[in-house]
C-alpha cells in the first residue's frame, strides 16, 4: 500500500508543484521468492547510516515510481513524506523484528543506502519515505570484500565461471553468485564471521566443485 501526502508531489526535473493525474507504478518484491536474484537491482550490498559497508537481509521490498499523465517523472516535494506498507513473507514472519531500518537504491553507485525505519504491525511493515525508488526493509551484517582466483589443475584460469556462495544459517535470500573474469578472478562483499558454502557451477548450473 502507498499513501501520498496532500500537495506533496512535484515534477522531478524542475521541482515544480504538480496537481494533475498521478500514475503510480509500484511492485511488491517478495525477498523469499526463488527468482529474487533476478528481480532486485544489483546485490544486497549496502552503506549504513554511519558509512560502513554491510550485507543486507531483506524482510520486504517494494519498487515505486510516479509519472504524470504525459509521462513526466514525478517525485515527492522536499519536506514531504509518503507512507509505504510492506507485506512480510511467511518464511520471515517469525524472526521479523518490531522495528527495522529502511534502505533505498542509490542509482549512482548501485548500492543500498540506509534512510529511515519501518515498524511491524501484524505481518506488515509500515514506514515513511522522502522520495521514491526501490525501498527495502533490512537488517544489516558487517561485510568484507572477498577476492579469489580460480584455476584448473593445469594452472589455466577458470574463465566466465559462476561461483555461488551460500549462507547456511539463513532460509531466504541466502546466496549470491559472481562470475570470474579472463584471469579467473572474482570478488564481492560477503558477511564477516560467518561460515559460507562455496560452489563452482558449470553453464547449466551443475556443481563442479
Amino acid at each position: 500500500n502507498i499513501a501520498l501526502p496532500a500537495n506533496g508531489v512535484v515534477v522531478a526535473s524542475s521541482s515544480a508543484a504538480y496537481s494533475g493525474t498521478i500514475n503510480v507504478y509500484a511492485q511488491y518484491i517478495d525477498p523469499s521468492a526463488a527468482d529474487i536474484s533476478k528481480t532486485i537491482p544489483g546485490s544486497l550490498a549496502g552503506i549504513s547510516a554511519d558509512g560502513k559497508n554491510v550485507i543486507l537481509t531483506s524482510y520486504a521490498m517494494m519498487a515505486v515510481e510516479l509519472e504524470s499523465a504525459t509521462g513526466e517523472k514525478l517525485q515527492l516535494k522536499e519536506g514531504s513524506e509518503a507512507t509505504l506498507v510492506f507485506a512480510v513473507p511467511a518464511v520471515a514472519q517469525s524472526t521479523a523484528p518490531t522495528s527495522i531500518p529502511l534502505w533505498y537504491v542509490d542509482e549512482k553507485i548501485g548500492l543500498w543506502r540506509e534512510e529511515g525505519t519501518a515498524t511491524k504491525q501484524g505481518n506488515q511493515y509500515t514506514g515513511k519515505v522522502k522520495h521514491f525508488s526501490f525501498w527495502n526493509c533490512d537488517f544489516s551484517t558487517s561485510g568484507v570484500t572477498l577476492s579469489m582466483r580460480l584455476i584448473n589443475t593445469d594452472q589455466t584460469p577458470l574463465v566466465n565461471t559462476a561461483v555461488k556462495l551460500t549462507r547456511p544459517g539463513i532460509s531466504w535470500l541466502n546466496n549470491i553468485t559472481g562470475y570470474t573474469d579472463s584471469l579467473g578472478q572474482v570478488s564481492g562483499l560477503v558477511p564477516t564471521n560467518e561460515t559460507l558454502v562455496m560452489e563452482v557451477l558449470d553453464p547449466c548450473g551443475t556443481t563442479l566443485y
